[in-house]
């Protein structure tokens, strides 16, 4: 018998998606959290489980989060320089574009109901640099923890 959770579903079909719209630029996009110093030698994305919670609202519903890591390229400087300055507009239109892809994706889930974004930061690189992003999708998924008994 197969078994797949909820969540790698949900982080599959995310997956999936960011695939599709970082296709053009060829991003490495892969399951598992990403280490901070990932990023110099080119931009890569990951995707990790962060909680799965029954919504307080109804039990029968699970609450998925992933985090989803977009770690840009960064460049190793001998010296960390304060004179140096990356225009962020790069990371945050990367961080639009997988907003805008994450529309009308519902037809990828087979027992998730959505996609929500419900935190987008941008952390610093080692340089102290903005150019990466870190968000977190939650999708909503029928609770498989819910057991039905008869008294």
């Amino acid at each position: 018998m197969s078994v797949t959770s909820p969540s790698t579903e949900a982080r599959l079909a995310l997956q999936a998606i960011i695939l599709a719209e970082f296709s053009a630029e060829n991003y490495p996009v892969a399951s598992g959290f990403l280490h901070g110093a990932v990023g110099l030698k080119g931009t890569q994305i990951g995707l990790s489980p962060v909680s799965e919670n029954p919504w307080s609202r109804d039990s029968n519903v699970l609450i998925i989060s992933i985090l989803v890591q977009f770690y840009g390229r960064w460049k190793d400087e001998a010296i960390v320089s304060p004179e140096i300055r990356i225009d962020p507009i790069t990371i945050e239109t990367f961080a639009e574009r997988f907003r805008r892809s994450l529309k009308g994706q519902d037809q990828h889930l087979d027992n998730s109901w959505y996609f929500t974004i419900t935190n987008l930061t941008y952390p610093l690189d080692p340089m102290g640099q903005k150019t990466r992003f870190e968000a977190t999708v939650t999708s909503y998924a029928n609770n498989s923890q819910i057991i039905e008994t008869t008294g």
